[in-house]
């Protein structure tokens, strides 16, 4: 995620960057007869489970 994290555009700080992600057991996927539907397992534990979607696309960012 680190490596996407411009794209966000959201202004929001991580705490840690470290632990982002799915931990073993998780699972996200899409609707496939509703695609703007996403579903999600969570069998994480501490700190629990991070992930990004995108619902629309944001402005440009220039660094």
């Amino acid at each position: 995620m680190g490596a996407a994290d411009f794209l966000a555009n959201t202004g929001v700080n991580d705490i840690s960057t470290e632990l982002r992600g799915l931990e073993e057991g998780s699972q996200v996927w899409r609707d496939t007869e509703h695609p703007n539907r996403l579903w999600g397992f969570w069998a994480g534990s501490s700190p629990g489970d991070v992930i990004r979607v995108f619902a629309a696309q944001s402005a440009a960012v220039i660094m």
